[in-house]
C-alpha cells in the first residue's frame, strides 16, 4: 500500500493526538492545515497524501506507519534484483511504502520486494522480511537464507555456507553460481518470505 493511497483509520489521528496532549487546534497549527480539514482527516476513513501524512506524523512525533494502521507495519526499503543483489531505495530512511509486519516481527523488521527471477521465477513480487540488525555471521546462520553485506558494498540475499577458511563463506542461490570464499561484513537472517 503506497502512502499516497493510504487510508487512515477513523479516530487514529485523534487517539495519537490526545496521547501526546495536543488540542486539535495545536496540531492543525503545527501541521499547517485548517482545523476543519484535520477534523475530517481524523474522524473518517479517507485517503491521505504522503506529504500530509509525513507532516502530521512529524507534528505528533511518531512514525507515519503508526498513523496508517493499528496493525503493525514495516517499511519496504528496497528490492532484490538480478543476481539476488539488493537495491536500497534512495529514501530508505523515509520509505513511502509499508506492508504488514510478519508474525514475530519487531521494530527492526523491514522488507524488500523480489523483482523478476533473482531468487527463482516463482518468487517474483514476493516480500523478503529481515531485521535490520547488522552482525557478523553466526553459526545459526549457516545453511540459512540471509541478507549479507560484502566489503565492496554489495548487499545480497544468499544462503550462507562455510568457506575454505575461518571468516570466509560460500554464498548460494537458486539461480546464480556459487560465490566462493566471500568475506561477509554483516549478515541478517531472512525472517520470512511471503507473496505480495
Amino acid at each position: 500500500m503506497a502512502m499516497s493511497d493510504a487510508r487512515v483509520p477513523p479516530n487514529r489521528i485523534t487517539e495519537i493526538r490526545e496521547r501526546r496532549g495536543l488540542t486539535i487546534e495545536q496540531l492543525a497549527d503545527k501541521v499547517g492545515i485548517s482545523v476543519s480539514y484535520l477534523w475530517r482527516l481524523a474522524h473518517s476513513e479517507r485517503n491521505l497524501s504522503h506529504k500530509t501524512l509525513v507532516k502530521i506524523a512529524a507534528a505528533l512525533e511518531v512514525h507515519p506507519k503508526e498513523i496508517l494502521d493499528q496493525q503493525p507495519m514495516v517499511p519496504i526499503v528496497g528490492y532484490v534484483g538480478a543476481g539476488a543483489v539488493m537495491h536500497y531505495y534512495a529514501l530508505a530512511d523515509s520509505p513511502d511504502e509499508f506492508v504488514p509486519m510478519p508474525e514475530g516481527g519487531n521494530e527492526n523488521t523491514v522488507a524488500v520486494e523480489v523483482r523478476g527471477s533473482s531468487l527463482g521465477s516463482i518468487f517474483d513480487t514476493w516480500l523478503v522480511y529481515y531485521d535490520r540488525v547488522h552482525e557478523t555471521p553466526t553459526s545459526d546462520m549457516l545453511g540459512k537464507l540471509c541478507v549479507v553485506g560484502l566489503p565492496d558494498d554489495r548487499v545480497l540475499v544468499k544462503r550462507i555456507r562455510r568457506g575454505s577458511a575461518p571468516g570466509l563463506f560460500n554464498l548460494e542461490s537458486n539461480t546464480e553460481g556459487l560465490i566462493e570464499d566471500a568475506e561477509i561484513v554483516w549478515a541478517a537472517r531472512v525472517r520470512t518470505m511471503t507473496p505480495r
